[in-house]
């Protein structure tokens, strides 16, 4: 029975993998068919308008759209279908990040100390590797502290919240019919526990594919790093190679302004991500909330993420809050509320300067688009490639038309 079970459950799975595939080839046909549908449209619009007003597309730009959409759906393919590739793909988008960041550093370090850039590198890796060890010394500890504490107390905060939440609906006549059964839910979670027993095996073997990519990950990224800042110069000269001398000037312009932005962006969210985590610890500690300094840590490392990062922090403290009085719970959201109004329309323009200029829907929109395709870094990175697109676009459209 266990072996038809296991059987049936990789049939399944394989049936999901194929449909996923079948709806990215389903996707790009219909991209394909739009792109072809728009150029004949204008061309045939084209007919009924004098030449200077005419919308020009040439056959080439098409086919290259068409290649790229299809090259890009592929390398989509291909990442979501193979462990080992999104292992190395995200190793590599990691360590180019890291490499970009710690440039500066490596640079003034070789100054100052007069050093070889291998050295210099090496230092910096040795630094940034200190600054761990110290916070593992400082900073881990307590959190490692409240997280056990949290999960020892969480049968007592389990039981405290339902008599809480109880207690609130009994208060209104219009919510004493609902009540929520200890025993009810136990039983439930009970069905659930014994249902996904059966795919214990599965879920085994997923984490330790997870973890082994984990820790393969872990050794590749200062690897890559090391090398994308040793080679950079080279990296450089040879993409410059590659640029037509016809438009080099101005694409190494833009790629000089993408630079610029996204410097901005990023140093300006990690001063914010700094501020929101201090801001939201010392507030929580005055309300006298439980496990505030890992709640300002997570609200720290989740803020990030625009708009969705604060509410992962939002989240624990408010229950927290709820348990011990509604009216704690209350004021925690009014201090959440307050500190994004005060991030948002104070310190965020302040320190970003407004860089991206995207409305908040198009914001949420990005994110989803981001988490969709690639999870949780999806998230984090859709707003800077999005920012990127936006540098693109000023300097190849509105420039050209200004």
């Amino acid at each position: 029975m266990n072996l038809l079970t296991s059987t049936s459950n990789e049939n399944i799975i394989s049936l999901i993998n194929q449909g996923g595939a079948l709806n990215g080839i389903l996707l790009g046909l219909q991209i394909i068919i739009l792109a072809l549908g728009i150029y004949y449209l204008i061309n045939i619009g084209n007919r009924h308008v004098e030449d200077g007003e005419r919308l020009i597309f040439s056959k080439t730009v098409i086919i290259k759209f068409i290649i790229a959409v299809l090259a890009v759906l592929f390398f989509i393919y291909i990442y979501k279908s193979f462990l080992m590739v999104r292992t190395v793909t995200l190793s590599i988008l990691v360590a180019a990040m890291l490499a970009y960041f710690l440039n500066p550093m490596v640079k003034s370090v070789r100054k100052r100390l007069k050093i070889s850039e291998t050295l210099a590198i090496l230092t910096v890796f040795l630094i940034v590797v200190l600054i761990f060890l110290i916070l593992g010394f400082t900073v881990f500890p307590k959190t490692i502290s409240d997280i056990k504490n949290l999960i020892i107390k969480f049968p007592e905060y389990y039981e405290q919240t339902l008599k809480s939440i109880n207690e609130f609906l009994s208060q209104y006549e219009i919510l004493k019919g609902i009540n929520l059964d200890n025993k009810l839910i136990v039983d439930n979670l009970s069905k659930i526990y014994k249902t996904q027993t059966a795919n214990a095996g599965n879920f085994l073997l997923a984490s330790a594919k997870n973890v082994m990519s984990f820790v393969f990950s872990l050794v590749l990224t200062p690897i890559f790093a090391f090398y994308f800042l040793k080679d950079k110069e080279q990296i450089k000269n040879r993409f410059k190679g590659l640029l037509p001398e016809s438009k080099k000037e101005r694409l190494l312009r833009l790629f000089s302004n993408i630079h610029d932005d996204m410097t901005k962006y990023v140093i300006g969210k990690i001063k914010m991500a700094i501020f929101v985590g201090f801001a939201t610890f010392i507030m929580l500690l005055i309300l006298g909330v439980e496990f505030s300094f890992v709640i300002g840590i997570i609200t720290c490392v989740a803020d990030i993420i625009p708009y969705v990062g604060p509410l992962m922090g939002l989240v624990p403290a408010f229950v927290f809050g709820f348990i011990e009085s509604p009216i704690k719970a209350l004021w925690i959201l009014i201090m959440y509320l307050f500190l994004q109004w005060v991030e948002n329309n104070i310190v965020g323009p302040k320190i970003l300067s407004e860089e991206t200029g995207f409305h908040p829907i198009v914001v949420l929109f990005l994110l989803v688009l981001g988490a969709s395709l690639f999870g949780f870094l999806g998230m984090i990175l859709a707003v800077p490639i999005a920012l990127v697109i936006k540098t693109v676009y000023n300097e190849y459209i509105v420039n050209k038309n200004n």
